[in-house]
């Protein structure tokens, strides 16, 4: 595993770190006619509580913590931005204890010659956007056009938001265009929708643009993009070239467990239908799904990579994912799964299945990889037969479920690579955890492609019922004296630290989480403080005495801080509620 040096920021300090509570609400319309009239009211940890309806306004937070929300939800309450630039911006000084919760952002128009973030445009800082919908909006640029929905440079961190039908044009010769959904240069994102963006060419020559870059999002530097669906995003302009049709990677970003499904790359060089690798990259690419996705040429040019394309200087690790599906077209295609060139790509426990190049008149073929070595692949399930026998790689039928998930009959059972050495994050598609023993050998190996069968059921959670008090023991020898804290959630097991602590913090912005906060809550006891002499403390949660939690998980960690850094998490338990 390598390292990537993820400090703790937007979403763990704000929902494990105990906020202050709200000093005070800020009602919209009843007290405050507009939101932006309640924002410039606020103080420090009072909440903008916004009533159902539609506003049609601007809003700028002040760089104060505050927590914007709206009473009914997304779906009931719009901010619309009337054509007149962002709808809503963030700066340096916004930190992480600054929240916008339910809203529908749409209605954002930038025609500029530097155009960036129609919807949201976050100029630093590390806010936190939490089940918002950013729709219809819109960057226009001349030089520069980015992120049309979201536009993020800092620690921005997003989860449970849709950004939908977002579009970035580019204008005469517009030289950087990425980003049609989001364009984030650092932060985090986990569990969102990006859905049906595009990045199109608003003018009439073809060489105008030269090169388009990630139509769902572009993720530039150290970025964590974890749990998401990335569907149906298109680059398809009049250019030279499309360069991720759903996602776009450059510099280090993790991008784990996510759905990357029927997204286009269109030009007269289409590359990377699902995913484009940039130059000089060193992404983690693990447990993702590329599923019919497509990389397209015009007719007298090649399509390549229909769901990954790695550039020339790029090394990723592209770990336990599976490429189901994919197509590239053309008058000639390459690597309907991925494509390489001039580049050092590490192929492990991937499952590549009926991948395609395809052109009108001709039959479809299988072409699973090209530009590769032998030496550059492992442990994976390779159905054109490429590499079959050597370094644990191997042809067969896969036995889906789906178009991602193994049966029980599968040949990928525990055929990954013996041990853990390449898992960065640890985790399947779904958030279960791996390598598991799957055959009682002794030996735990990952099953390839993304999906880990039956990870729960092996892994033996405990047991516990309604009404149950569970200690939760922290032993970390050697750091007496240390602060900790401690998460408990409903959600997905968890996000992970980097490497090469193994460990993952529980990250699901759900409501035992959200209890969490302050530890001033009855089913909480001890859930933060300093650890004792011997380096080790003993807090306590009370199960829910409701039946509603019958049948769900329940995830605890303990984190270790120092200063604003998580050092070490500690202990990771996973429960099971039972009658």
């Amino acid at each position: 595993m390598r390292g990537f040096a993820v400090h703790v920021q937007a979403v763990i300090l704000a929902l494990l770190a105990g906020a202050p509570a709200l000093a005070g609400d800020r009602l919209v319309p009843s007290q405050y006619a507009t939101i932006q009239a309640a924002i410039d009211a606020a103080q420090p940890y009072d909440r903008v509580l916004v009533a159902p309806g539609t506003y049609r306004e601007r809003i700028v937070f002040r760089g104060i913590p505050l927590l914007v929300q709206s009473a009914g939800g997304a779906a009931v309450t719009t901010l619309h931005g009337g054509g007149q630039g962002p709808v809503v911006r963030f700066d340096a000084r916004d930190g992480p204890f600054v929240f916008l919760q339910g809203f529908t952002i749409t209605g954002g128009y930038l025609e500029a010659d530097d155009a960036r973030g129609a919807g949201i445009h976050c100029a630093g800082g590390s806010p936190v956007l939490l089940d918002n919908i950013v729709t219809g909006n819109q960057t226009r640029g001349r030089r520069a056009s980015l992120g049309a929905g979201l536009y993020a440079a800092g620690g921005l961190s997003a989860l449970g938001n849709e950004f939908s039908d977002n579009r970035a044009a580019a204008l005469e010769r517009t030289t950087d265009h990425a980003g049609g959904g989001i364009y984030a240069a650092g932060g985090v994102l986990v569990g969102n929708r990006v859905i049906g963006n595009s990045l199109i060419s608003g003018c009439n020559m073809w060489d105008k643009v030269m090169r388009s870059r990630g139509a769902g999002a572009a993720l530039v530097g150290k970025v964590v993009f974890l749990r998401n669906e990335v569907t149906g995003n298109h680059a398809c302009f009049y250019g030279q070239e499309a360069h991720g049709g759903g996602l776009y990677l450059e510099g280090d970003p993790i991008v784990a467990l996510n759905l990357i499904r029927s997204n286009t790359a269109r030009a007269v060089f289409g590359r990377g239908g699902g995913l484009f690798v940039a130059a000089g990259s060193r992404a983690v690419v693990e447990s993702n799904a590329l599923v019919a996705n497509l990389a397209e040429a015009d007719d007298t040019h090649e399509g390549q990579g229909g769901g990954i394309y790695v550039d020339s200087g790029a090394a990723p690790v592209v770990a336990y994912n599976t490429f189901h599906g994919n197509r590239v077209t053309g008058v000639k295609g390459s690597g309907g799964g991925l494509m390489a060139y001039g580049a050092s790509p590490r192929i492990v426990g991937c499952l590549f299945w009926k991948n395609t190049f395809w052109k009108v008149g001709r039959d479809e073929r299988v072409t699973a990889l090209d530009g590769v070595m032998a030496a550059q692949v492992s442990y994976s399930l390779v159905d054109d037969g490429q590499f079959a026998g050597t370094g644990g790689n191997f042809q067969a039928a896969p036995l889906l479920a789906d178009a991602y998930h193994l049966s029980a009959d599968s040949p990928c059972l525990d055929r990954g690579e013996p041990g853990a050495a390449t898992l960065t994050v640890g985790l399947d598609i779904d958030g279960a955890p791996r390598p598991m023993d799957g055959f009682g050998t002794g030996q735990a190996r990952a099953d390839v492609g993304a999906h880990e069968f039956g990870a729960w059921r092996r892994a033996g959670r405990r047991p516990v019922t309604p009404g149950a008090r569970v200690p939760f023991v922290l032993e970390v020898p050697g750091l007496a004296g240390r602060q900790y804290l401690c998460a408990a959630s409903l959600g997905q097991a968890g996000i992970p630290l980097p490497p090469p602590d193994p460990r993952v913090v529980p990250l699901s912005p759900d409501f035992l989480v959200m209890l969490s906060l302050g530890q001033r809550n009855a089913p909480f006891r001890d859930f933060g403080g300093v650890l004792d002499p011997k380096g080790t403390a003993r807090p306590e949660l009370t199960v829910p005495a409701i039946p509603q939690v019958t049948g769900l998980s329940i995830h605890l960690a303990g984190l270790v801080l120092e200063g604003v850094e998580v050092r070490l998490v500690t202990n990771r338990v996973s429960l099971v509620v039972e009658r």
